[in-house]
């Protein structure tokens, strides 16, 4: 096992993980990654040793990462986002500090570090547990999902150096990065560029042989290298003529709810379809909507016991709406006007 892995937690299946991966970064065989599936089915896609490469090395020189960075892992080794750590170490030699993904990893770290990588999850728990410690970090990178209003407030307010990555499994983790704290706009890495088409972002990677890689996500395109992202075009509601983005609406909702929840639509016989509301656990709602646009207001509401996840944390809409039937759905009727 390379001397670059300091492993901080005894669990056999990392250990098992890190000895693949070495197995594979010495041979010739192509590396395969699954994406999450939380748009859709999960899909395999592979990808050359000197892809992999050339990704994490582009990653090591956004962050200025080197052979003396102190680097800690603590995502999922299922995911893209932890495999790429790995290959990142290998790229620049530096020390890898690998522990268990929980949701509070900064819970027994001590100590400055260059650079860490979380989901939305871990980093809601690290503001409010481990303020200290993220304090202490030079680099945050937040991936696999969007962060809340909430968190993203306390971001600007705590001036962390927080950047949120745009990517995914096709692209080998992220090819665009936002500097949280400044602006509303991504901008894309070295090599790669980007168009539109239908709305969508379409994405170009010269480094990783990409070209005109169709998205599903709806972006408002500054120019061929920045972006402003506004919510997925396989998540867009229809209501009454009005297409609203689950996400914005989930952007404004997140300060008035203190557990987990999505927004999605039901179709309706009048509106052509419905927004609505699904939490996990039980927990008040607002008293009104009228923050939220007329169209936006959720109609119904269900309860799930708990939404359906990938390794990465990220919620199945999908996967976690098949499991209610249409009982499930209560009308919100004081909510509405």
């Amino acid at each position: 096992m390379a001397k670059i892995w300091q492993l901080l937690d005894a669990d056999p299946s990392i250990r098992k993980a890190l000895e693949d991966f070495d197995q594979k970064w010495a041979s010739t065989a192509p590396f395969q990654f699954v994406s999450s599936g939380s748009t859709g089915p999960a899909k395999s896609h592979q990808f050359t040793k000197a892809q992999v490469l050339a990704s994490a090395k582009r990653s090591n020189r956004a962050f200025e990462l080197t052979a003396s960075s102190r680097v800690l892992l603590c995502l999922s080794l299922k995911t893209v986002g932890g495999y790429m750590q790995l290959a990142r170490a290998k790229a620049a030699g530096f020390e890898l500090f690998i522990q268990k993904a929980t949701s509070r990893p900064l819970q027994h770290w001590n100590g400055p570090l260059d650079f860490v990588a979380m989901v939305p999850t871990q980093l809601h728990e690290s503001l409010r547990h481990d303020l200290e410690k993220l304090r202490q970090c030079r680099c945050i990178l937040i991936g696999g999902g969007a962060l809340s209003a909430v968190d993203e407030a306390l971001v600007q307010t705590y001036k962390l150096p927080l950047w949120q990555s745009y990517g995914m499994t096709e692209t080998l983790s992220h090819v665009a990065l936002r500097r949280v704290s400044e602006s509303t706009y991504f901008e894309a890495l070295a090599g790669v560029s980007f168009s539109q088409m239908n709305g969508c972002l379409c994405i170009n990677d010269a480094q990783l042989g990409i070209t005109n890689l169709m998205t599903t996500d709806c972006v408002r395109l500054l120019d061929q290298t920045h972006f402003e992202w506004l919510g997925r075009a396989d998540f867009a509601i229809n209501t009454g003529g009005f297409k609203v983005h689950p996400e914005a609406i989930e952007t404004k909702l997140s300060s008035q709810l203190s557990t987990p929840f999505f927004i999605s639509s039901l179709p309706d016989p009048k509106w052509g379809n419905i927004v609505v509301l699904l939490i996990e656990g039980t927990a008040p709602i607002p008293s009104n909507f009228n923050f939220l646009e007329t169209h936006e207001r959720p109609k119904k509401i269900a309860y799930s016991e708990a939404f359906s996840r990938s390794a990465s944390g990220k919620i199945l809409r999908t996967e976690t709406l098949k499991r209610l039937d249409a009982s499930a759905w209560k009308l919100i009727e004081s909510k509405i006007e």
